[in-house]
This record gives structure tokens, C-alpha cells and sequence, in this order.
């Protein structure tokens, strides 16, 4: 019962991340767990989980007596957010760059391997996971709780500009786009790491922050 339960949580977490991937939620809008229990085809149990997941995660953000919703966006907020990502992430590029395992680096390999095919086949939900896994991935690799804890918050917030404005996710499928920078970055900072060039995946890191930043313009919505 408990796997079940873990499972039906996942299974609901995974799908509103997805529905936001698609932008079929807007900033401002608000998750209901009647709505979402109904469109899911799940209990109002597993939905309330998986909200209460993305409210810890920084994603969503609640009103009292009117439930969760996708913070607006302003150019403003962006900017701190980019700020804030920056000064942390870098360092946690810096800091795995002084620890990180050849098993570790070759699990990233792995991950980006993954991320040029589905690049490829334009799979904007997938490649979500994937851009997770890869920055995770790292931090995961500094082997300290009260980073990760700062770097999911700061994360999934900057994410919300990513699903929304970054031409990958809001350019209809079958229309050509420009071959996007981010899996040559995200090479770039590995075999950083991979070599212990501690600065230059520092520096790599927030190159590739900024970068995302340049591509994303912002508009309130």
C-alpha cells in the first residue's frame, strides 16, 4: 500500500509539472485539487502530496483559503532570480568540481547523451527531466542537504521563466528553431568539473545561467 501510494504521488507530481511544461497553466492561474483530481483521474490525495511537493520545491506558492498557483513573472523578479542562481550555482560547480568521482562524471555523461536526442526530437516535457538530472546531478555531487535545499527553491523558480519564455518550450513543434546553446554549456561545465578546474566551472556554470537568461526575454503575465 505505501509503494502504491508513493507511486499515485509521483504519478500526479509528474503530471502537473508536465501540464506546466506545456504552459497549459499560466503564472497567476490556480491549481485546484478538485480540478486537477478530476483531469488526472486521480484521488484528492495524491494531488494534495504532489502540490504540497512543488509548494516545498518553490514552483508553486499559496493564498490562504484560495490554494496553490504559479507566481507571476515580472523582468524584475527575473533578474534576482537569475542573481541568485548565479551566485549559487556557480559555487556548487565550483565546489563538485573539488569532489566529483569518475563514476559520477560518467553518470552525467550519460545524462547528457540523453539530452542531444531528445533535444533532437523536440520533447519539451522530457528534456525537462533532463535539464533537472544534469543540474541535480551536480549538486548532488557536493554531498551537502542545506545546499540542495537552496539550489531546489532558487531551481524551480527560475523555471517558470524557462516553461514560459524560452523559445524551446513556447515555439510550436512544427516550426524550425535555432539550435539551442544550453547541451554545448552543459558539456562545457562537465569536462570542467571532470578535469577539477574549479574556477572555470565556476565560470562555466554562470556563463551558461546568464546565456539562458540573454534567450529568455521576459514579459509579465
Amino acid at each position: 500500500m505505501a509503494a502504491k501510494k508513493v507511486d499515485l504521488e509521483l504519478k500526479a507530481y509528474e503530471a502537473i509539472v508536465k501540464m506546466i511544461v506545456a504552459n497549459q497553466v499560466k503564472p497567476g492561474e490556480f491549481l485546484l485539487e478538485t480540478e486537477l483530481s478530476k483531469k488526472l483521474g486521480l484521488s484528492r490525495t495524491p494531488v494534495r502530496e504532489a502540490l504540497g511537493r512543488l509548494l516545498a520545491e518553490g514552483l508553486l506558492e499559496k493564498k490562504r483559503k484560495r490554494g496553490c498557483f504559479i507566481p507571476p513573472t515580472t523582468p524584475e523578479d527575473a533578474e534576482k532570480v537569475l542573481e541568485a542562481r548565479c551566485l549559487i550555482e556557480g559555487q556548487i560547480a565550483g565546489i563538485a568540481a573539488t569532489k566529483a568521482t569518475k563514476e559520477q562524471t560518467e553518470t552525467l555523461r550519460q545524462v547528457l547523451s540523453k539530452e542531444l536526442e531528445v533535444h533532437r526530437n523536440r520533447d519539451k516535457p522530457q528534456y525537462s527531466v533532463i535539464n533537472h538530472s544534469f543540474h541535480g546531478g551536480i549538486v548532488k555531487i557536493c554531498d551537502n542537504p542545506y545546499l540542495e535545499r537552496l539550489w531546489k527553491g532558487i531551481y524551480w523558480r527560475a523555471a517558470i521563466y524557462t516553461f514560459f519564455f524560452d523559445s524551446f518550450y513556447t515555439t510550436p513543434t512544427s516550426e524550425p528553431f535555432s539550435l539551442m546553446t544550453t547541451p554545448q554549456e552543459h558539456k562545457l561545465i562537465l569536462d570542467c568539473i571532470e578535469k577539477k578546474d574549479q574556477q572555470g566551472a565556476v565560470n562555466a556554470m554562470t556563463d551558461h545561467l546568464k546565456n539562458s537568461f540573454l534567450y529568455t526575454p521576459v514579459v509579465p503575465l
